[in-house]
């Protein structure tokens, strides 16, 4: 059906502290050799993977993933609006504790699968909740100092298309 008109304005803090970052990633980009909808947010310049995440607008946390990607266990949630807009954050490594317990009862995908499991009941999360504490991977050959610190973060309007055409041609 049609959503509810939104009860504040459409404009949402970072789900980061962006002083922190060493760069941001950009949605609609070509990154790892696929095509991302989503952006995020790096931290090159970090001794750990210790950045805080935090949710960027109410709504209810309603599917999840929990796999290994890399040998490491990595944390995608999605949150959703009454009003239709839809959050992702992507690569988190250790969880507070209201969504730890959560997602420990989930199934855990294996290397590389990322499927979801719908979150019954959905849990509320409040504007500006700690998420996250720790992100992206610790050890990751290849990368920055052997580690890939990194958000990834999308943020979709479900109200209406994004005008794309999908058609077979």
């Amino acid at each position: 059906g049609k959503a509810p008109k939104c009860p504040q304005d459409l404009k949402f803090p970072a789900p980061v502290d962006v002083h922190l970052a060493s760069g941001i990633l950009y949605p609609g980009q070509i990154r790892g050799g696929d095509y991302k909808p989503h952006g995020g947010f790096r931290f090159d310049n970090r001794a750990d993977n210790q950045v805080e995440v935090f949710a960027v607008m109410d709504g209810n946390l309603f599917k999840a993933a929990r796999h290994l990607e890399y040998g490491e266990v990595q944390y995608s949630l999605y949150f959703i609006n009454d009003c239709g807009i839809m959050y992702k954050l992507d690569h988190m490594r250790e969880l507070t504790a209201k969504f730890n317990d959560v997602l420990n009862n989930i199934p855990m995908g294996a290397e590389g699968d990322s499927r979801t499991t719908e979150i019954r009941p959905a849990i509320f999360v409040t504007k500006g909740e700690h998420v996250a504490t720790k992100i992206g991977f610790e050890n990751f050959p290849g990368g920055y100092k052997d580690k890939n610190v990194f958000v990834d973060f999308g943020l979709y309007d479900l109200r209406k298309t994004n005008g794309v055409n999908y058609d077979s041609s």
